[in-house]
């Protein structure tokens, strides 16, 4: 029955996978995307969250999902008036569920999507301020039917604290200090040193997750315990996997595919046995 349990949440983990593979192939290409879904899966934070009852995967994935639907809304706009509606739907059953797994990963991704959803929408942006509340009142009535619509548990979810933080770097020091993370490090750094002395690499595409990660990094919880940091991990993985992508169709490309092949072997290796408890994780 225990395992029962924890079936879906494994199913959520292999949605947001599959998400952050279909992200990251539109925007970087079949190599990029390949990368970044390697980095995800075996990467140990994921599979233990993800094979226990909890709601940072659902966190993870509805935050990352929000983000990347609001850019979708974006997108939309500059095209018929006929794919607007599917789209805006999509981002309000994105904000409600995340709203409904944690309300500061929906207050985060509510602002980052905006921000990012104005940004894109250029001759559009008059648009963005009401269906951002559009969707903000569809999501408040998803959160309201996932406490089976009674108010005294509706209104606790905006008074118990849930949405009250802090900023630390305790969790970034923790993750960058477990050996087990030693291939997602190698990758991070390597991503790093390129995205910032390379012009080719600062693009939107690598400069918005990038932005999520530096933003969800540092935030810590005070009232409801939390693990902020894992919401930030598709992000990072999706912008290792962009600049990658980058770095793999210049004219280095030999050295970066064998660097990308040992990255990937090296933190699946780890990530195995930390899984058979030789590591801890």
């Amino acid at each position: 029955m225990k395992y029962l349990l924890r079936i879906p949440f494994a199913l959520f983990a292999l949605w947001l996978g599959g998400g952050l593979w279909w992200v990251s192939r539109r925007l970087f290409g079949s190599e990029g995307a390949a990368f970044a879904l390697a980095m995800y899966c075996f990467c140990p934070a994921i599979v233990k969250y993800a094979t226990h009852p909890n709601n940072e995967i659902l966190a993870m994935w509805g935050l990352y999902g929000l983000v990347y639907t609001a850019m979708g809304v974006a997108h939309a706009l500059q095209g018929p008036r006929s794919k607007w509606k599917p789209r805006i739907i999509l981002l309000t059953v994105a904000l409600g569920l995340t709203a409904t797994a944690h309300l500061l990963a929906a207050m985060v991704g509510f602002v980052a999507g905006a921000v990012f959803f104005f940004y894109l929408a250029e001759r559009r942006r008059a648009y963005v301020a009401q269906i951002m509340i559009y969707a903000a009142m569809g999501a408040l009535v998803i959160v309201f039917a996932g406490f089976s619509f009674k108010l005294s548990a509706f209104l606790y979810v905006f008074s118990g604290g849930s949405g009250r933080f802090w900023f630390s770097l305790d969790a970034v020091r923790r993750f960058a200090t477990t050996s087990a993370n030693a291939g997602i490090l190698v990758a991070t750094l390597v991503s790093s040193v390129i995205y910032f002395t390379s012009k080719r690499s600062r693009y939107f595409g690598n400069t918005a997750p990038l932005l999520m990660l530096l933003a969800l990094f540092p935030l810590y919880t005070t009232q409801v315990i939390s693990a902020p940091w894992v919401w930030a991990l598709p992000f990072l993985f999706t912008f290792v996997g962009g600049v990658f992508s980058d770095a793999l169709e210049s004219k280095d490309r030999k050295m970066y595919l064998v660097l990308t092949v040992g990255v990937v072997v090296t933190q699946a290796a780890l990530c195995w046995v930390t899984i058979a408890g030789v590591l801890p994780g």
